[in-house]
C-alpha cells in the first residue's frame, strides 16, 4: 500500500486528495513549485531517508536558499548525525561564503562527531584553495 503525505505538513493521507484534510493545503499547488522549492519542503519529510536525499539534492544544485533550513537542521537537538553529516557535506558544495560560513560555525557544535566532520571538511576546502 502507497502512503501518501501532505507536502506542506508531511499528515499522512488516506488517499490521493484534493486537499490535505490536516492543513488544508492544496495539493495541486505541489505540482505548480520549482524542483528547489519541492526540495526545500522534503527537508521535513517524515522519512528520513527521503530528508537526507532533499538534503544532498540541495547540496548538488547548489542552493543558497537551502542554507537557513540546512543551519537549522544542523543544530537540531534530535537530528542523528547521518543527516548533519549530509547538511555539512551539501554545505561544501553551495558555492559563496554562506556554505563556508555553515561549515565553520559547525566546528563549534555541540557534538564531538560533528565538530571533528566540520574540521576536517574545512581542512579539506583550505587545501583545495576554496578559502
Amino acid at each position: 500500500m502507497i502512503t501518501y503525505f501532505c507536502p506542506n505538513c508531511w499528515a499522512i493521507l488516506k488517499e490521493k486528495m484534493g486537499k490535505c484534510p490536516a492543513c488544508g493545503y492544496e495539493l495541486y499547488e505541489y505540482s505548480e513549485l520549482d524542483y528547489e522549492h519541492k526540495l526545500l519542503l522534503s527537508l521535513h519529510h517524515p522519512v528520513q531517508d527521503n530528508r537526507i536525499m532533499a538534503i544532498n539534492l540541495l547540496g548538488e544544485i547548489k542552493s543558497v536558499a537551502a542554507l537557513p533550513e540546512l543551519e537549522a537542521i544542523l543544530f537540531e537537538e534530535n537530528t542523528n548525525y547521518f543527516t548533519q553529516k549530509s547538511v555539512l557535506q551539501a554545505a561544501t558544495k553551495i558555492d559563496g561564503p554562506e556554505g563556508l560560513a555553515l561549515i565553520k560555525k559547525a566546528q563549534g557544535h555541540p557534538s564531538t562527531l560533528v565538530q571533528r566532520l566540520a574540521n576536517d571538511l574545512w581542512v579539506e576546502i583550505q587545501e583545495k584553495g576554496n578559502v
